[in-house]
């Protein structure tokens, strides 16, 4: 379970997705059980060992001893990724290879890499056009446009893993990402090769500062894309905030080397997409997460907030913004999500389906929020909540 629960091709996942009453658990929900499995193999692993020392002791097999350590995971993974990626890699094997001959019943477990390679060469070789944004280049836009024959999925709630292999002079081309996938036709393209979208005119776009007060707010010159009404979406956009890793070797560039494994879904949109309402709540770069849902359903909300930094953002995804009706955009001021919840009550809707992507802490307020209303509407609106959260 432990293997089965960490892969991105977990069956149980995808019969979820085709048989939503069979199973609702989403990817991340089956990352925190792969997390706490390993966690309680780890502990009876240790007890096995405390319990079989007298026994050990007492025979007359060799005594080797290993050194006690004391194992600093959650802050070796925060502040070092790539290599904790790696050693976690190399010690599932060391584990499975001890597991092989200790137990000598354990069946293969290479199929999700296999799957994964096939999935990739499958998907072909693309050359993504990267464009840099922001002060000092803080977040990156990166576009693939994909072969005939190969669109993505536009549905909402689906992540695609990138690979860009020759990036900082190919010294980790195995490494790939999950990001959040929005195709060509919500935010039109950059350059405009293909003649799908070109900037056509310049307009100012105002978005209210600090405690909702315009005049302190950011007007952004947005050109507007005009989309043909023949474009296939045979393309996405990856939405990057820069971190410590492979995203700090982005840089604005034509034509970088890129593979992808995907898309996966989070998990079953019906039921959010079968309510009355939707309620897309997006922090930061969170945004990308929700954007999808926009254009599956005819009766959207959304509401955003972001940090002063993170201003830049609104140029990028102003067409898509441009298709929904209403939406409270904010920077640097954050979202009452109390009262953004009882605002949807108070309409009447019998079923709203809430959205959050964003980080942990938004995600989490959300949930709580989103439990203290339904307490209070007694059952007379139904609120239906995925979460989308960038922490895994």
């Amino acid at each position: 379970m432990v293997i089965l629960f960490s892969t991105r091709h977990n069956l149980l996942l995808l019969l979820g997705q085709k048989f939503p009453i069979l199973n609702s658990f989403s990817h991340s929900t089956y990352l925190i059980l792969h997390r706490w499995i390993g966690r309680l193999v780890a502990l009876l692993a240790v007890i096995h060992s405390v319990l079989s020392l007298p026994l050990y002791i007492d025979s007359d097999e060799p005594r080797i001893f290993h050194f006690p350590f004391c194992i600093w995971g959650a802050y070796f993974r925060r502040r070092f990724y790539e290599p904790f990626l790696l050693g976690h890699i190399l010690l599932s094997i060391i584990v499975l290879v001890g597991c092989w001959y200790r137990v000598q019943d354990l069946r293969l477990s290479g199929i999700a890499p296999l799957v994964r390679t096939v999935r990739v060469v499958m998907n072909g070789i693309h050359k993504a056009r990267v464009t840099e944004f922001g002060n000092g280049g803080e977040y990156i836009r990166v576009d693939i446009p994909l072969d005939t024959g190969k669109v993505y999925s536009a549905r909402p709630g689906l992540h695609v893993y990138a690979q860009f292999p020759s990036l900082d002079g190919w010294k980790r081309p195995w490494q790939n990402h999950p990001f959040s996938v929005v195709p060509f036709s919500l935010l039109g393209r950059i350059g405009g090769e293909s003649g799908s979208s070109s900037p056509t005119d310049e307009r100012l776009v105002s978005i209210h500062g600090p405690d909702g007060d315009a005049e302190k707010g950011l007007e952004v010159r947005v050109a507007e894309l005009k989309t043909s009404t023949t474009d296939t979406g045979s393309g996405i956009t990856l939405l990057v905030k820069k971190s410590k890793g492979v995203t700090s070797h982005l840089k604005a560039c034509d034509g970088l080397l890129t593979l992808l494994d995907g898309p996966y879904p989070n998990k079953s949109t019906t039921k959010i997409l079968n309510c009355e309402r939707l309620l897309l709540i997006g922090g930061r770069i969170g945004i990308t997460g929700v954007l999808p849902w926009i254009a599956h359903h005819s009766n959207v909300k959304l509401a955003w907030s972001m940090k002063e930094s993170a201003r830049c953002l609104v140029e990028q995804v102003e067409p898509a913004l441009e298709m929904v009706a209403e939406k409270d955009v904010r920077v640097a001021r954050r979202l009452d999500l109390e009262q953004l919840l009882a605002d949807e009550v108070n309409m009447g809707w019998s079923r709203v389906g809430v959205v959050v992507s964003g980080p942990a802490g938004l995600c989490d307020d959300a949930r709580v929020a989103v439990a203290s209303a339904g307490r209070k509407t007694q059952g007379k609106t139904v609120l239906e909540l995925e979460v989308d959260a960038y922490s895994w």
